[in-house]
């Protein structure tokens, strides 16, 4: 009832008393049933009194409710933005594993063995690029190569580690499609005349652990594996790839890009292991080939 109800009932009430007033004074042939009346009336009067009083604070209260759902709706909205934004931000593996672990109020992700294959891409000559041009135009060429390829490691369940400068690290549960994806994208830059690409790669166990402080840290993959990768991509040839005899064999490609496996492989050494690694070195008028090849199995 609004207060304005209220306040047309309590006048309606007093108007009542005042009646049982003047009967009473005019015949006090029944004085018990007029005291009775009036008793009764005025237990309605605090009823209602305290009825208002009741619908005020529920008013209040409801108010207060509104505006704590505004802020919490308002809140929850930043919440989805800034996941979103900071998503854009981190690997796509430490995200689900905070995801899944803040579920269970578990403020930590657990260092773990795991085994990957790792993709290291290098622009050719970026800093030579870089020399005579505006930060702007820069940035804005770098991007031009790197917005395709992102989509095209995330389209095959890759996962970025990191960017480092004019590199990306990458890693795959699959070789296959790392070694795939790989060459999809040497491709699309040759035939897009982009900025030229070095890509080495590498399977083998990694770790997967936290490095850095208590209010700043990075989960991020480390191992005698994760170097290896990136010396193969410093080995490769412009516009080429080199492989570990590892990730190729993992990868078990033969059917689909058989020109790959007659490669005559040959041994590297890298710094800090006594015994040469085994790879392959594919020259960009292969990886040609090989990218047809890939097109046409679809």
């Amino acid at each position: 009832m609004a207060d304005a109800g209220f306040e047309a009932e309590e006048k309606g009430l007093q108007r009542a008393l005042d009646f049982l007033q003047t009967i009473n004074s005019v015949d006090s042939a029944c004085p018990d049933a007029a005291d009775e009346l009036r008793q009764l009336s005025e237990s309605y009067r605090k009823l209602l009194r305290q009825s208002r009083k009741l619908m005020r604070i529920s008013d209040r209260l409801q108010l207060q409710l509104s505006e704590a759902n505004d802020a919490l709706r308002t809140e929850n909205d930043k919440n989805r933005t800034l996941q979103t934004i900071i998503k854009q931000f981190i690997p796509r593996n430490t995200w689900q594993k905070a995801d899944l672990n803040s579920q269970n109020a578990n403020l930590e992700i657990p260092n773990e063995e795991v085994h990957r294959t790792c993709v290291f891409l290098d622009v050719v000559s970026f800093t030579q690029f870089s020399e005579n041009r505006s930060p702007e135009d820069v940035i804005e060429r770098l991007n031009s190569v790197f917005r395709p390829i992102v989509g095209m490691i995330q389209e095959k369940k890759g996962d970025i580690d990191k960017f480092i400068g004019d590199s990306i690290f990458a890693v795959f549960d699959d070789a296959a499609a790392a070694i795939t994806t790989a060459l999809k994208i040497q491709q699309h830059i040759f035939e897009n005349k982009l900025l030229t690409l070095r890509i080495g790669i590498h399977s083998g166990k990694v770790i997967i652990g936290n490095v850095g402080g208590e209010d700043r840290k990075d989960n991020t993959y480390m191992g005698d594996n994760v170097n290896i990768s990136a010396r193969l991509q410093t080995h490769a040839l412009p516009g080429g790839i080199m492989l570990s005899e590892a990730a190729l064999e993992e990868a078990n490609l033969r059917k689909i890009v058989p020109q790959l496996y007659a490669i005559t492989k040959t041994p590297l050494y890298v710094r800090g292991r006594e015994k040469p690694i085994q790879v392959v070195q594919i020259e960009p008028k292969i990886i040609q080939q090989a990218a047809a090849e890939l097109v046409s199995d679809e």
